[in-house]
């Protein structure tokens, strides 16, 4: 069952592409979509063995590289943080061709998308109806569904890599080093454009710059610990010592090496320095822009972190980095957002900036709450993204949102669906964004360092960006009065019944799935220190203990 649910996507995606032209679209819709949707059942049934009795699951498949000091295997692994990643992920994978993949967050959605995936992957169909290569748009997301399936399913940074012993047990591998080789493929998905093309080279080679540090920082973790097994290397991650010389400097071995797989995370989750081929990825159809923004950029840098927390939390240079990175990131990409004028460029820089809070939440040793806003994002940036296809499809591809306006009359439906998503979007009270994106900041701000301090204010000051242009995207679009020629308007129509059943059930998502928060609470991470408990007993003194992750009577250092 778990390899199905890796290999059933790239089933369908096979089929797709090289019989596509004699089954006909519908013919293609079916097959891809029940593949996807028994992958998203067997991931829900997987999550409940994995997840309620806390046990991992491991699952070798083949050799791969065998060596005299380097053994490494294909294989799964899953565990608690693996459980609350992967239905986000392949819960809408039925929708995957139909909203983008854009990974609706949480426990729910499994089960929405095993529930309604034809409806789902009739948006796509809807879209890719339209297009010449109608083929390759139905084949290439689900490549990215096995794909990126590979990520959170992973044991190890770089196959299940041990010293060549015979005891080695079968367990799992993580290519999180060869994760977005295929991202070209998804960002150059439809119509030949040019700058479609030059956006999929760009992404490839941005990301091949951040795997120059990964590459180095898995090589320093098999040197130091003769192993890249996560498991391993969380265990003797306190042992070494030692200290390389750089510049006349001295720096710690476990310190560089974080900071080099941080240079990774850059990378994948386009933060600050790395973040250009986010925009660009714009140039790609909607569903395909919304697939490379959730699976992408999302899962990978910010998963990985998530990931190595144990191995994060020893040097705390490396997490103050970490911090500064998300929070730039977070301010850069919202005070970017509110000069443009595309309206899914507008979007996108909205994702790098809820990326930068998913980062520094990880900075200042709060995973979980990073890996449960990761996963509440996906729902309403899914939405806002699908509405945005739903506006520019009826506008015959037209983007530029000072030549709409007016259009509130005229797209009802997708203006009520737009503007939950960006409520949702900017943390209104009891939205689903609420629930994360509020606490990231508080626990930032009760950190009482200055890296906690320096996000605290920057993310506060991008919350107001975010909503500036959140709400001026809707203005532009749906209020103000038309720039459009009158006869263009009144030829326009509001989202069909096959692209508005995926956007009611997002908007239920982004307006209930916060409630779910407890689901990420005992997710397999490092858990922020605990301060120091003091106890009062009548017959002696005060005593001090340290608890680390203790249930009874701990004070946590972060409020």
């Amino acid at each position: 069952m778990y390899l199905l649910i890796v290999f059933l996507p790239l089933l369908g995606s096979s089929v797709a592409g090289f019989f596509g032209r004699f089954l006909g679209s519908e013919g293609t819709a079916i097959i891809t979509t029940t593949c996807v949707s028994f992958s998203s059942i067997f991931s829900l049934i997987a999550f409940y063995e994995v997840a309620p009795g806390a046990s991992a699951c491991y699952l070798r498949v083949a050799p791969w590289i065998s060596s005299e000091m380097f053994d490494a295997s294909w294989g799964f692994f899953g565990d608690h943080l693996d459980a609350a990643v992967a239905p986000r992920r392949y819960g809408l994978d039925p929708l995957l061709p139909t909203l983008g993949h854009h990974s609706m967050s949480g426990i729910s959605t499994p089960l929405v998308g095993g529930c309604a995936a034809l409806p789902f992957d009739r948006y796509t169909v809807e879209e890719a109806d339209h297009e010449r290569y109608r083929w390759k748009a139905k084949t290439a997301p689900r490549i990215w569904v096995a794909r990126g399936r590979l990520c959170p399913d992973g044991g190890a940074l770089w196959g299940r890599a041990q010293p060549n012993r015979d005891s080695t047990p079968p367990t799992s591998s993580a290519p999180l080093y060869r994760l977005n080789h295929s991202l070209g493929l998804v960002g150059g998905t439809g119509e030949p454009r040019e700058l479609a093309d030059k956006a999929a080279i760009k992404a490839m080679l941005v990301n091949r710059v951040g795997d120059f540090g990964l590459a180095p920082g898995i090589s320093g973790c098999f040197t130091l610990f003769q192993t890249v097994d996560f498991e391993t290397i969380f265990a003797c991650a306190s042992a070494p010592r030692n200290s390389w010389i750089s510049c006349n400097m001295r720096l710690n071995a476990i310190t560089l090496i974080c900071i080099l797989l941080l240079i990774g995370a850059v990378g994948k989750s386009a933060q600050i320095g790395s973040h250009t081929w986010s925009p660009d990825a714009m140039e790609g159809p909607t569903p395909v822009s919304a697939l490379i923004h959730a699976a992408t950029m999302v899962t990978a840098g910010v998963f990985m972190i998530a990931r190595c927390s144990p191995l994060f939390e020893y040097p705390p240079t490396a997490l103050i980095v970490i911090t500064f990175a998300g929070a730039m990131t977070s301010f850069l990409a919202a005070t970017t957002g509110i000069l443009q004028n595309d309206l899914k460029r507008v979007i996108a820089y909205s994702t790098c900036s809820q990326l930068g809070y998913m980062i520094f939440a990880c900075g200042i040793s709060n995973y979980s709450v990073s890996v449960f806003h990761l996963m509440n994002h996906a729902f309403f940036k899914a939405l806002l993204f699908l509405s945005a296809g739903s506006v520019i499809h009826a506008m015959s591809d037209e983007q530029d949102m000072r030549k709409m306006g007016g259009l509130a009359s005229s797209f009802p439906f997708t203006y009520a669906m737009m503007l939950m998503g960006s409520l949702s979007l900017i943390g209104f009270p009891f939205l689903t964004g609420f629930y994360s994106k509020d606490v990231i900041l508080e626990l930032a701000y009760t950190k009482y360092t200055i890296s906690g301090n320096f996000a605290f204010w920057l993310g506060s000051v991008s919350v107001l960006f975010t909503s500036y242009y959140s709400f001026r995207s809707l203005f532009l679009t749906f209020l103000v009065p038309t720039n459009s020629f009158g006869r263009d308007i009144l030829r326009c129509h509001d989202a069909p019944i096959p692209m508005a059943i995926p956007l009611i059930l997002l908007a239920l998502g982004s307006l209930f799935v916060g409630y779910f928060a407890k689901y990420c609470d005992e997710a397999a991470l490092a858990h922020p220190t605990r301060s120091y408990e003091v106890t009062i007993h009548p017959t002696r003194s005060s005593g001090v203990n340290k608890n680390w992750g203790s249930d009874a009577g701990e004070i946590p250092a972060n409020g």
